[in-house]
């Protein structure tokens, strides 16, 4: 699978599987988080176990389906982690809260992962930077973008994780360790 992409046209979207020749699933995620972290990934397996799932997570796929699913599901995650950035189905979710109601993940882990799985790389940046004292406006001319760019940036930031000020966004990315006090 590796050999295949082309590195001139890279995919926005990736399906993988987790039972595959050679590398599996688990390598192939590490291997694509290291060497091309900007390829979201979508997981399509019959691996369906607790741990197989939230190994994934933490490995940074944007969304989990079982093979046994309709086609327009694959297109609803597809389109998901299009525009949100992550595709979470009821499935997965009743996994991951079985999993931390048999103590199996930490609490704190899987709340984490679920907080960068649904955060993209120009938002992160975006809430480093607004976690400082510049303004808005020097934070788009910073990160190169228009200053519509980055309010899109912090509406969906409030948005996804029901903030309501800056002050706000300062302490969820502190308490969420998204940036570290001694950075601001």
């Amino acid at each position: 699978m590796i050999r295949k992409l082309d590195k001139k046209a890279l995919p926005d979207i990736l399906l993988l599987d987790i039972d595959m020749p050679d590398m599996d699933g688990y390598e192939t995620m590490a291997w694509l988080k290291a060497n091309h972290p900007g390829i979201a990934v979508l997981v399509v397996s019959m691996v369906e176990t607790d741990e197989a799932i939230t190994r994934m997570l933490r490995l940074g796929v944007k969304g989990y389906l079982s093979k046994d699913i309709e086609e327009e599901d694959i297109h609803k995650a597809l389109q998901a982690i299009s525009n949100k950035g992550y595709y979470y189905t009821d499935f997965l979710t009743g996994k991951l809260i079985d999993a931390l109601q048999n103590d199996e993940v930490e609490r704190g882990e899987v709340a984490e992962q679920l907080i960068w799985n649904q955060i993209s790389e120009n938002e992160l940046k975006f809430l480093k930077l607004a976690c400082s004292e510049m303004k808005y406006d020097e934070i788009a001319e910073k990160m190169f973008l228009s200053p519509k760019t980055v309010d899109g940036y912090r509406a969906a930031l409030f948005t996804k994780f029901n903030i309501k000020n800056r002050q706000g966004l300062v302490l969820f990315a502190i308490k969420n360790k998204l940036v570290k006090v001694e950075d601001i």
